[in-house]
């Protein structure tokens, strides 16, 4: 159960980012994609509380920013074709290999 409320909090945190950047595109969608983003958002807090009862907050705060992070570097750059430079995949690597290494053997909540 706790991977599926994480994967759902990742999947939340992309749609609301993108409904962020999308907005932020042009002035007649700014409101419309603002107030969808932070409803979107509403959800992914109650997904974060559910894994506070479940995990250490070391590693829910690992997990869910550096998770948040990876997913939105990779959907922004498939969506809006905005690739990172070599350099940026290498600090991109450098959290996934964080995040793994900080989550390991953490104790439960």
């Amino acid at each position: 159960m706790t991977t599926a409320i994480l994967v759902l909090f990742w999947a939340t945190q992309v749609v609301q980012n993108y409904f962020f950047k999308y907005g932020s595109t042009a002035p007649s969608r700014w409101l419309p994609c603002f107030a969808a983003g932070s409803l979107v958002g509403l959800g992914s807090v109650w997904l974060v509380m559910q894994l506070y009862q479940r995990m250490s907050p070391t590693a829910v705060l690992c997990l869910t920013g550096g998770g948040t992070f990876l997913l939105l570097n990779v959907t922004m750059a498939v969506i809006f074709k905005s690739w990172p430079s070599p350099l940026q995949w290498l600090g991109i690597g450098a959290v996934a290999i964080g995040m793994a290494a900080a989550s390991f053997g953490s104790a439960k909540a």
